[in-house]
């Protein structure tokens, strides 16, 4: 299909010579000047469609949506001068004659054109290193932040193992000294402190680990009740940074919702099941503006990045509110590997 757009432009050119000049082939065959110029014009044009289609493509592989200016700005210079090269054409039929002036001024047209379009790839190229060193630099500072988590939970725990002995002695003092409502007291004291402490996720993948259990303790020191039912999460089909920047927006939006109700309650859902992973984030929310779309909910609740990333990674994301809860939802399709993986854990758990 490639090869034949670009003979039909070359050969459109050509016909257009002859309709708008009113030439026969022959006509232009025997005159040199004129058929180099038909030979010129016809390959700028090829030029540009090859060009055009070649960004296309790989803005269409790349999933990338370029605004109306983006292609303006690349395609004024090299269509002002085919149109340039039409008139040019149309004279030299006009006047039945061909300067070597004339040739030499269209191929340098001609030649600065196609400098232009490669300094314009040279460009668009350092841009995209430019935009792949800033992701680089996010996923560098991510991993940084993740390090610092985990080592913080370690020390954490750490720490409450050292002082576990401490606590079994004053317990054990208190008991002996038969002072049961003390002892009582201070155990529901020392439940309510650890607890908010403990690593009491575990779905196997480390990054999920770290938010989900990061977001649990956050909702309990906020007085939020949150409840997970996770029967997969091993792995995802996304980057590690990009599961994180999901997972985060996704708690910290149900989160801030939550804690301003009565109710305060958040239930995080993730499932597999047919081939797709289901991640479901459920929490009471206040009702959103009477003026506002269904569709506008992602923007209202600040889940645009992750109906971006959800999408760019082949997923669905859906957002909805209904009496008093407020429910995101995202489902990914899983290839062949993960589903094998997540039957042979779901087997495991069996």
């Amino acid at each position: 299909m490639y090869y034949v757009i670009l003979y039909a432009v070359s050969y459109g050119v050509i016909l257009g010579i002859m309709l708008v000049g009113k030439v026969t082939v022959e006509d232009i065959l025997s005159t040199v000047g004129l058929w180099m110029l038909g030979v010129i014009l016809s390959d700028a044009m090829v030029l540009l469609v090859c060009y055009i289609l070649g960004k296309a493509m790989k803005n269409h592989r790349m999933q990338i949506r370029q605004p109306f200016y983006y292609w303006l700005q690349i395609l004024v210079i090299p269509v002002g001068t085919v149109l340039n090269l039409r008139l040019v054409v149309y004279y030299a039929i006009q006047t039945n004659a061909v300067s070597g002036w004339l040739l030499a001024d269209v191929i340098l047209l001609v030649v600065s054109n196609i400098l232009f379009l490669l300094l314009e790839n040279r460009l668009e190229r350092a841009r995209e290193l430019s935009a792949q060193n800033k992701e680089l630099e996010q996923q560098l500072k991510y991993e940084e932040s993740r390090q610092k988590i985990i080592l913080d939970n370690y020390r954490r725990q750490r720490s409450l193992t050292h002082d576990f002995n401490s606590h079994l002695y004053v317990i054990e003092g208190l008991v002996k000294q038969k002072k049961y409502q003390e002892a009582e007291k201070y155990l529901n004291n020392l439940a309510q402190t650890t607890a908010l402490d403990l690593e009491v996720i575990h779905t196997g993948n480390a990054v999920a680990d770290t938010i989900l259990n990061r977001y649990c303790q956050k909702a309990g020191k906020m007085g939020v009740l949150i409840d997970f039912d996770l029967g997969y999460g091993r792995h995802f089909p996304c980057p590690e940074e990009e599961l994180a920047v999901i997972l985060s927006n996704i708690l910290q939006n149900a989160l801030t919702a939550a804690k301003e109700t009565t109710k305060k309650q958040i239930h995080v859902r993730m499932t597999q099941r047919t081939g797709k992973l289901m991640f479901s984030v459920r929490n009471t929310s206040k009702q959103p503006s009477g003026k506002q779309e269904k569709t506008d909910l992602v923007h209202g609740y600040g889940l645009e990045n992750v109906k971006r990333l959800a999408e760019k990674n082949g997923g669905q994301f859906a957002a909805s509110y209904q009496d008093g809860w407020f429910q995101t939802t995202i489902i990914f399709e899983l290839n062949r590997l993960e589903q094998d993986r997540c039957n042979m854990e779901q087997q495991g758990r069996n």
